[in-house]
């Protein structure tokens, strides 16, 4: 028989290459705690990396891009002490112009400034009412995604305001805005649909 040969290669600049990376890392997201993630991404360093490089290039294609929205509410509001909770490449932070303190924090990054950490526990990094805003922007990963809200409740002074952005189609609205509230935040203003995101802006009270 004549030995057949099979290509194996894989083209990792191939539109196909990038949309099975970002899709295993939402499905591993989706059904794995914060805990699991964290210890993923600390363990996989290059897995974060290929994810945020290639969802960068995907972000020529959008519309607009969640974060500029964010930056947008946080230079009008002025906020002095921030925290972006899944800060990526920590993009957010060159975007707002005025603040006295930033915490950056995610499983995981090469940017020195940022705080390698799960955010369902940041009591070793921010003390109870200490942050006027905290930013979850593409970052309610994990099944366990409450508990950040939880803990967003405990280090926020009262009347500090909670941004989140995610896409339209991911998040669960009632289950978000049920919770929330329930926790002790006030809805302050939603918009359910922009170029396919959701923004939701919570108050302390």
């Amino acid at each position: 028989r004549k030995k057949l040969e099979v290509n194996y290669s894989i083209d990792v600049n191939s539109r196909e290459y990038k949309e099975s990376v970002i899709c295993n890392i939402h499905q591993k997201a989706s059904t794995s705690s914060s805990k699991h993630m964290n210890e993923f991404f600390k363990s996989n360093p290059d897995k974060w990396r290929e994810y945020h490089s290639i969802r960068e290039r995907n972000k020529k294609e959008w519309v607009e891009d969640p974060i500029a929205v964010i930056a947008d509410k946080l230079n009008k509001n002025n906020h002095q002490i921030i925290a972006d909770l899944g800060c990526g490449m920590n993009q957010l932070k060159t975007l707002v112009s005025s603040y006295s303190q930033w915490h950056s924090f995610d499983h995981y990054s090469d940017d020195d400034t940022v705080i390698k950490a799960d955010v369902s526990d940041l009591k070793e990094y921010l003390q109870d009412n200490s942050v006027d805003a905290a930013v979850f922007c593409m970052s309610l990963w994990g099944t366990n995604y409450m508990d950040y809200i939880k803990e967003a409740y405990r280090y926020l002074n009262y009347g500090g305001i909670m941004y989140i952005a995610e896409p339209k189609d991911k998040i669960n609205q009632a289950e978000l805005i049920g919770g929330a509230t329930q926790i002790g935040f006030e809805i302050i203003s939603i918009d359910v649909e922009r170029n396919g995101k959701t923004y939701i802006e919570f108050k302390k009270v």
